[in-house]
């Protein structure tokens, strides 16, 4: 179990959109300078690269993954 951050990615210069392993979940949540909201509990699990690239791939995939949590 336990909680690990996966990915991250800057959305304001306070703000991020963090990608958190929970357990044998993924979830996404926003990260502001005073508080920590639920975005979604994603169905599916999201891989990324395991390199310093990573980052920009889940920048590159986090409008779909919204979208996708949008639809429930």
């Amino acid at each position: 179990g336990g909680l690990r951050v996966l990915a991250d990615v800057a959305v304001g210069p306070k703000e991020r959109v963090v990608l958190l392993k929970v357990g044998d979940a993924q979830a996404l949540v926003g990260v502001g300078a005073d508080c920590v909201l639920p975005l979604a509990l994603l169905d599916r699990v999201v891989e990324l690269p395991a390199d310093a690239a990573a980052a920009g791939a889940f920048a590159d995939r986090l409008p779909a993954l919204m979208a996708a949590g949008a639809k429930r």
